[in-house]
């Protein structure tokens, strides 16, 4: 056994080196081995038997045959035992990802001591975690699209640490879920973004992103201000605030900040909807910089502001272009504004980040503070029949609610939405304390999140001004603009007439060569319906010449843009023929029309750039 042991181990060192170095590889002394009824091994761990005690590999067998290829790219295993479900699943699966997950290393290398393992250790796609840190395990995890994945926690072998495998699971249901989201919000306000990003990109690259202050921040505090309601509290503090720390704030919250005299060094607004560039309407704020995303409603990039600058888009256009005529700086998007303005914090390199009215509730049953633009919309278009207060009733029950509590562990009224931010808050800001980055709460009111603690304004009031340090920051971050400048220009960053000539020339081709396929198509599926002679060879080969085609063309990128999502397939191939042939040649045809689709409304919008 001592023999089949060392030979595993060599496969783990040569495999998984770093984590080789770090690990004893002891086995454990509570694990015992023994020979299952077929002659295979099993094991028990204090009277708990982790396999089958007849067939341990066909009872994995049975145990991973729901995976399904069309809906997950992942497996992950939850508890090693003797590794049967990962092998017997590596085999199966030559393409999939696998994660393995162990808490016990000690479990992890009994299994080593079980079989020769070479199948396993040599599958190409293999990820073992071996730790006793739910965080370092989901971090790695993240790594996967958790809507992609395949959970295999099996009862026995998570039973002694039972609590620890269900954080992992929670974590990976939360992640899953903030996905679904931003999916939905893709497809929702993909037109939104197309126009948008259109009418904006000639100018959008006219100007500096926030790479610029990337890492800027020295030892400054930076105070990221939300819309809650309970930044009325704050209200009265603001201009001491203002005096020892940078002002991060939120659209929805500057309203109210001008209202009391207060001009924050930055603004952020990053939604595409009309409704959102409403946030800035009649407004002005010379003193600041409102920081935007190229896909924003166009009247945003007429604020009257300091500087405008951009952050990285996410929308797949802005991103084109980005990555030939220069990148202005990727931000967090965890679906809300203010997980924007936070990460901008972070992202400048702020060891202490001030949150304020971050309340992700209803504290009072309120939304928003008064004096916001939510609240001002609310009473401009109330009437007697719709009061303002049925803004606000209906924005608290437009999510099932449920109750949680804040800084003070008093009762707070919260929904599904504001879960989503409150997880993306708590997974970034314990990464970010892992980076010397400290997140705390300036309202006790808001919702308690793990990983921010709260902070008395008494003891911020502490802290001292800042003094020039503030211009201090801002020459910094010219220093660094010039130098993203320099780097650009000796990179040979074409000019942007160049790339959009390029991109317009290889959506020309591409809606050529997808007319080309689609013709293919739809003459098949005729000829095949009417149960005529075909020769499938032919047309299959042509088909493949003109994906390859494709994919060796300088176009190749813009196709990437163009190509429908497998959720947007989804939705329209769900009427196919039950012909196998036919099928093929309907989901092509599909796949060709919407690339068309796509590749004529980019060029539509892109005819007065």
């Amino acid at each position: 056994m001592n023999s089949i042991l060392n030979t595993n181990l060599e496969f783990f060192r040569q495999r998984f080196p770093a984590l080789y170095e770090i690990t004893d590889r002891k086995p454990s002394e509570t694990t015992v081995l023994s020979p299952a009824k077929n002659g295979e091994l099993t094991a028990c761990e204090n009277g708990l038997w982790l396999h089958s005690r007849y067939n341990p590999s066909s009872e994995a067998e049975k145990l991973t045959e729901d995976f399904d290829e069309d809906l997950h790219e992942t497996a992950l295993f939850l508890g090693c035992g003797l590794l049967y479900a990962p092998e017997v699943f590596a085999e199966k699966h030559p393409d999939a990802n696998i994660i393995i997950v162990e808490k016990d290393q000690g479990t992890f290398f009994s299994a080593l001591k079980s079989r020769n393992l070479e199948k396993l250790f040599t599958h190409k796609k293999l990820a073992i975690v071996l730790t006793e840190d739910t965080e370092n395990a989901s971090s790695v995890i993240k790594n996967y699209p958790a809507s992609k994945i395949k959970i295999f926690a099996f009862p026995n072998l998570i039973q002694k640490n039972r609590e620890w495998y269900a954080t992992i699971i929670q974590s990976v249901k939360k992640t899953a879920e903030r996905e679904k989201v931003n999916t939905k919000t893709l497809e929702k306000f993909s037109s939104l973004w197309l126009k948008n990003s259109c009418k904006n990109l000639r100018y959008s690259f006219t100007l500096d992103g926030v790479n610029k202050f990337h890492q800027t921040a020295g030892n400054l505090p930076f105070t990221v201000i939300a819309a809650g309601p309970s930044l009325e509290t704050l209200i009265p503090y603001l201009k001491e605030i203002k005096k020892k720390s940078i002002i991060v704030c939120v659209d929805t919250a500057l309203h109210a900040l001008l209202a009391n005299d207060i001009q924050p060094d930055f603004v952020v607004l990053v939604d595409p909807q009309y409704i959102c560039a409403l946030h800035l309407e009649f407004l002005s704020a010379p003193e600041s910089i409102l920081i935007a995303e190229s896909a924003v409603y166009p009247s945003v990039l007429r604020f009257n502001c300091k500087e405008t600058i951009l952050c990285s888009s996410n929308f797949p256009m802005g991103k084109y272009f980005e990555n030939l005529l220069g990148e202005k700086g990727r931000l967090g998007a965890g679906g809300s504004v203010a997980t924007v303005a936070w990460d901008f914090a972070r992202y400048c390199g702020a060891k202490q980040i001030f949150m304020a009215a971050l309340d992700l509730g209803f504290p009072g049953k309120q939304t928003h503070i008064k004096g916001s633009q939510f609240e001002e919309k609310a009473h401009v278009t109330s009437d007697r029949m719709t009061p303002a207060e049925t803004f606000s009733a209906n924005y608290i029950m437009s999510a099932p609610l449920k109750k949680a509590v804040n800084y003070d562990q008093k009762e707070i009224l919260t929904d599904l939405r504001m879960s989503i931010f409150s997880s993306w808050f708590e997974a970034s800001c314990k990464n970010a304390e892992n980076s010397g980055q400290k997140t705390y709460s300036l309202t006790k009111e808001s919702l308690a999140i793990n990983g921010i603690t709260p902070f008395s304004i008494e003891e911020f009031l502490k802290l001292e001004d800042l003094g020039t340090k503030r211009s201090e920051f801002y020459i910094k971050a010219t220093a660094q603009n010039l130098s993203i400048k320099r780097q650009l220009k000796e990179n040979n960053t074409p000019a942007f007439d160049t790339v959009l000539e390029s991109f317009t020339e290889n959506l020309d081709f591409l809606i050529q060569t997808a007319e080309e396929g689609y013709s293919l198509c739809r003459n098949a599926v005729t000829t095949l319906k009417k149960h005529k002679q075909l020769n499938l060879s032919s047309v299959f080969m042509k088909l493949d010449g003109i994906d390859r085609k494709i994919l060796t063309s300088s176009a190749k990128n813009a196709a990437a843009l163009v190509f429908p999502t497998k959720e947007q397939l989804d939705s329209l191939c769900t009427n196919l023929s039950e012909d196998k042939n036919i099928r093929q040649f309907e989901y092509s045809g599909i796949v060709y029309e919407c690339i068309l689709k796509a590749c004529r409304a980019y060029l539509s919008q892109l005819k007065d750039c």
